[in-house]
């Protein structure tokens, strides 16, 4: 990138496209056909350091190629520290509110993961156990995940021989 000359708000815009091009030139040198950034725990962060860091995400990488990024974070969390970090912003734009619609344009393909229900918290306990005392190279130890799996996927069945 070029020199800072002093200017900073005029060369922010041409500052980022340089960004961009050198580092698409850097994924085609290094050989990388797809990279994956993994943004964990946001919502464990000051509000102001959250937006900070998706805008600053955003605003870098929105337009490069090959790249992708993976945000894992409490949504409420997040949608406070957009309310937190845009005080004066009105409650609601259209029928979603503010902070809500903020992330829906933010972020592009959202998957919500749901709590882990009893079962399954039973499940994992029990595994972690488990390997803990056999190993996970333990002949046992793999059956037992391929019945945790079988039995996870079909939760039914907890449910009809509880019944019985």
């Amino acid at each position: 990138m070029k020199p800072d000359d002093g200017n900073e708000e005029k060369n922010v815009p041409e500052a980022i496209h340089e960004f961009r091009e050198e580092f698409r030139e850097l994924l085609d040198e290094a050989k990388i056909e797809q990279l994956v950034v993994m943004i964990d725990d946001l919502d464990r962060c000051l509000p102001s350091t959250a937006i900070e860091t998706l805008e600053a995400a955003i605003r870098l990488f929105l337009f490069v190629p090959k790249t992708a990024f993976i945000i894992g974070a409490d949504e409420g969390m997040i949608e406070y520290a957009v309310r937190q970090h845009f005080p004066d912003l009105p409650v609601s734009s259209g029928p979603l509110p503010y902070a809500r619609n903020y992330l829906e344009k933010l972020i592009q393909v959202p998957f919500r993961i749901p709590a882990l229900g009893t079962q399954e918290t039973r499940t994992y306990v029990t595994l972690l156990l488990v390997e803990s005392i056999v190993g996970h190279d333990h002949a046992g130890f793999k059956e037992l995940l391929v019945k945790a799996k079988a039995a996870l996927n079909k939760p039914w069945l907890t449910y009809v021989k509880s019944a019985s």
